[in-house]
């Protein structure tokens, strides 16, 4: 499809650099952010790009010579990188932010957390612990639903929603990496074989589905229309899909860079439309 018409400013994670594209000029990428010259024997791993609110790129980082994974963030304008959940031994990984921005849901060792980054608290939700399956945060609907998959080895993926205020959590369907749209009437998740990229309303109920690429990772959404997602190309090398439920067609977008994309994002003041 023609990538004219869109107007959005993505960044995205690749060989543990981040880079940032502006629509439609997909054929030049900057580089956000690249780790510090490492010391020797140092080496840094980052993973599960996310776009808070006001701006910041929250992502997970692993520092593989101490064997610590943490969840961090990153402001583009002034440059500076701050961690935000750091459980020195315990690693963290998958970042979610709620809708405002100022809760970030984690997966944990045993089960998942979520800390309040206006209070600097965290409350863990270690009785949902379910060894060897485990849970994966992936969204935060506007009213407050966490949506988190659970899975293991050999075993089929399930979406849960977690309402924090009943502190209850139900399966909702066979699948993984469910995102609500940003009024929280849609879900968009990966079908349980990972053929499809389906975008439902929230009570199940499918709306349309793409199987015409191979989807790596879902991402998330562009205003109600427009679901953004990793394609998989080969084997550690992807492109970056807008899947349009209106026009039920797919924009292929060839980044300059090469390698595995493992995050993208759009900019938070992304046009509506």
């Amino acid at each position: 499809m023609n990538l004219s018409e869109l107007k959005y400013t993505l960044y995205y994670l690749t060989n543990d650099k981040i880079y940032k594209v502006v629509l439609p000029d997909q054929a030049k990428a900057e580089l956000v952010y690249s780790p510090s010259e490492p010391n020797p024997g140092q080496q840094f791993q980052l993973n599960a790009l996310r776009c808070s609110p006001d701006g910041t790129l929250v992502f997970q980082m692993a520092d593989l010579a101490m064997g610590k994974m943490i969840i961090v963030g990153y402001n583009p304008r002034a440059k500076a990188l701050v961690p935000l959940v750091d459980l020195g031994r315990d690693p963290v990984k998958f970042p979610s932010l709620s809708v405002d921005g100022s809760q970030l849901a984690t997966a944990g060792r045993n089960s998942f957390l979520i800390k309040d980054l206006r209070k600097g608290t965290i409350q863990y939700y270690d009785q949902f612990a379910d060894p060897p399956r485990q849970f994966f945060p992936w969204s935060w609907s506007s009213d407050g639903l966490l949506a988190l998959s659970k899975g293991g080895p050999g075993m089929k993926s399930i979406i849960y929603f977690f309402d924090r205020a009943k502190n209850t959590l139900n399966p909702w369907k066979e699948g993984g990496q469910a995102h609500f749209s940003p009024s929280g009437r849609l879900v968009a998740y990966l079908s349980g074989n990972s053929n499809e990229l389906i975008a439902s309303d929230r009570e199940g109920k499918p709306i349309h589905s793409f199987n015409k690429y191979f989807v790596k990772d879902v991402n998330g959404w562009i205003g109600e229309d427009k679901i953004l997602f990793t394609i998989g190309v080969v084997a550690y090398v992807n492109h970056i899909g807008i899947a349009d439920l209106r026009t039920k067609k797919i924009y292929d977008i060839e980044v300059p860079t090469s390698g595995e994309i493992r995050g993208v994002c759009v900019e938070a003041n992304y046009p509506s439309k």
